[in-house]
């Protein structure tokens, strides 16, 4: 249960820190 939180709490901030890459790369 916990091992399955962490993984989707790592999956989302990896999402996000390459969402906000390409806004960066777009800008």
């Amino acid at each position: 249960m916990h091992k399955l939180t962490l993984t989707l709490v790592l999956l989302a901030i990896t999402t996000i820190h390459l969402l906000q890459r390409c806004v960066l790369f777009n800008f």
